[in-house]
């Protein structure tokens, strides 16, 4: 959804910045109008693309971890056959 910069009619002096009540009525189909956006259903929609976002991020963090992990593994036994290769070398 587009985020701009916009003011009422009745105080165009005054800009906002958000998504226009249009755009968040067709995307999220709360409220009673497509005039405004109610605080309490953009507070929920905030809420609920954080939880969304978490989400993502833990998903992501525990895909890393277990790269992490693996690669970690792998390391170690390139350490052990440097060692092994060395001490052939002596």
């Amino acid at each position: 959804m587009a985020v701009q910069t916009w003011a009422y009619t009745n105080s165009a002096g005054v800009r906002h910045l958000g998504p226009v009540a249009q755009d968040f009525k067709a995307a999220f189909g709360l409220g009673s109008s497509d005039k405004h956006i109610a605080t309490v259903d953009a507070d929920g929609v905030a809420l609920a693309a954080i939880q969304g976002l978490n989400q993502k991020v833990d998903s992501e963090n525990a895909t890393l971890r277990a790269a992490n992990v693996e690669l970690k593994r792998e390391l170690s036994e390139i350490k052990q056959l440097l060692l092994k290769l060395s001490d052939k070398k002596d």
